[in-house]
């Protein structure tokens, strides 16, 4: 999936149309910036008051179903980032989850991409998600392993 960075001015004609979209289709986000490097995120204000209620309350476990609540959002940050095939895995895949859980995800990164582009992916969906985030590449899995088999198979694709 590519993501599309709106210009400011291109954000600004189209203001109208973004809202139309986003009250007929909540999951629909825009991203805005310059030079094709995301800045803010336009999104539904059902969303936002979501993610406020939970940025203002105690920790709270964050699970499979809200983590899926979130994939469209999730896949277009990890598509600015070159991440794709975004799944989770761990105890929040296996519903263990408690309110001191990370979420983990296995992804894979387009060539060329750096160490930089992970960590940039990771911290803006512990700001979306309001926990903790560990992120691991397939290519840093080895099958023959037990324990990344574990990993791979219990991976749940967002």
């Amino acid at each position: 999936m590519d993501t599309h960075v709106l210009g400011i001015a291109e954000a600004r004609s189209g203001l109208s149309t973004l809202i139309d979209g986003m009250t007929t289709n909540p999951s629909d986000i825009a991203i805005i910036g310059s030079h094709r490097k995301p800045e803010v995120a336009l999104i539904p204000y059902a969303t936002f008051l979501d993610l406020k209620n939970r940025a203002e309350g105690a920790a709270v476990s964050v699970g499979l179903k809200a983590v899926r609540a979130h994939a469209d959002l999730i896949r277009r940050i990890g598509s600015t980032w070159g991440i794709h095939d975004i799944a989770v895995f761990g105890s929040v895949a296996r519903g263990e989850e408690g309110a001191d859980s990370d979420i983990d995800f296995l992804v894979d990164a387009e060539p060329g991409r750096s160490y930089f582009d992970i960590a940039g992916f990771e911290i803006d969906l512990e700001q979306l998600l309001g926990r903790p985030v560990d992120v691991l590449t397939r290519d840093a899995l080895d099958p023959a392993r037990t324990r990344d088999k574990t990993m791979l198979d219990e991976a749940i694709l967002l």
